[in-house]
């Protein structure tokens, strides 16, 4: 895999940019709230600090992990990155094997899930608290039929409903 920076991406073949869900922070903004509400409450004590030092990298991890992963697709790729840099890729015409996605019940009602994309080569990602993971997976499919018809003009995917309107509206420049 070559090496990538998110710079390096022509703007104009981005079809979608994934993020993480802004509720990554739920838990971590509660935690962080209820060790400063308990630290003013009761100023006496060690234990106040251990209460912050507690709840301070949990807030600190949660900020990194929003901030710091992306998932963009391309009109004929799909890249991850980890602090601007890719580090998993799939080509959709050669490499691409499967997505995935799973989602919980609070999952369902936030419209945040875990996304899972394989390549032929068994590597895979697992991309929690992925936001809007359903619109992404259409999007996904929509340049994934255009990258295969290209290949295969008849080539069609059961059970998923796109027009071919849709397909179109994916201009590619070569």
């Amino acid at each position: 895999m070559q090496e990538i920076h998110e710079e390096q991406i022509n703007r104009s073949y981005i079809i979608e940019e994934g993020l993480t869900s802004i509720y990554v922070f739920i838990l971590p903004i509660f935690v962080l709230i209820v060790s400063i509400l308990y630290l003013l409450n009761y100023q006496n004590g060690e234990i106040n600090y251990i209460v912050l030092f507690i709840s301070m990298p949990i807030f600190i991890t949660s900020t990194l992990s929003y901030l710091n992963k992306k998932i963009i697709l391309t009109k004929s790729s799909l890249y991850y990155f980890v602090n601007k840099k890719s580090t998993f890729s799939v080509k959709l015409n050669s490499e691409f094997k499967l997505l995935d996605i799973s989602q919980s019940a609070i999952g369902k009602i936030l419209n945040y899930g875990t996304l899972y994309i394989f390549d032929n080569d068994g590597k895979f990602i697992e991309y929690k608290f992925f936001k809007d993971p359903l619109n992404f997976r259409k999007k996904f499919v929509k340049a994934y039929v255009y990258e295969m018809k290209k290949i295969d003009p008849s080539f069609q995917i059961e059970d998923i409903d796109i027009d071919e309107k849709d397909i179109k509206s994916i201009d590619r420049i070569e």
